[in-house]
């Protein structure tokens, strides 16, 4: 396998509709916030971390425990949902950990409807080092999907799911066919398909992806 794939570039031909009008200070100030407290948790794991570790890093009362690790979800004033999906494993250290964004219209502060996922993954801290990626990353997501739990946990591991899906539809080879993807048809319906993806190999066999797509009006 080589030490780096990429998944080529397919840009959508939409463009960012932008309003003539500065947002005020006030307004921009908050924005600037708002993304902050969302990105509270992704920038501060690290792969390898305790659980105990990870778990300090997220905020309370919207963190669940599960068989496959934590998971939370925040939504905020300005439109945006951020769900993140982190992997433990039997010795309670982060194998891996996705984030997804949803993007909801809001002109007035310069932002794009869309959805993003990033993550990374250490398939053989997570026991998967024998299968290529394409095939770890179908495993994750097809567990993810079967995931069955409380309800705000399966939505956040189907949020998650969705991207993995939508990702592994851009790859040129392969199929990208998940077994429990049936439970994913309401939430591919709010996951555009068609977006950048992109899933990169570092030399020590970690893995690194983003799938981006910017639905715009």
């Amino acid at each position: 396998m080589p030490s780096r794939e990429v998944i080529p570039e397919r840009r959508s031909a939409a463009r960012c509709a932008r309003t003539a009008r500065p947002p005020t200070l006030l307004v921009a100030v908050l924005a600037l916030l708002a993304t902050g407290c969302a990105d509270w948790s992704y920038a501060r794991i690290r792969l390898g971390m305790t659980q105990r570790e990870c778990e300090r890093t997220l905020p309370e009362g919207v963190v669940w425990r599960t068989e496959l690790g934590l998971c939370c979800r925040r939504d905020d004033y300005f439109g945006r949902s951020d769900a993140l999906v982190v992997l433990v494993s039997h010795d309670q250290r982060v194998v891996g950990q996705f984030q997804a964004t949803q993007f909801s219209p809001h002109q007035r502060l310069g932002r794009d409807v869309g959805y993003r996922l990033r993550g990374e993954l250490d398939p053989k801290a997570a026991g998967l080092e024998a299968t290529g990626p394409l095939d770890t990353l179908r495993a994750v997501a097809d567990d993810l999907a079967a995931y069955r739990g409380a309800q705000a946990a399966m939505e956040t591991h189907a949020f998650v799911a969705a991207g993995l899906v939508r990702l592994l539809e851009r790859w040129p080879t392969g199929t990208t066919t998940v077994p429990h993807a049936a439970p994913l048809a309401d939430m591919l319906e709010r996951v555009p398909g068609g977006g950048v993806a992109r899933l990169n190999v570092d030399p020590a066999g970690t893995y690194t992806l983003e799938y981006r797509q910017r639905n715009l009006p």
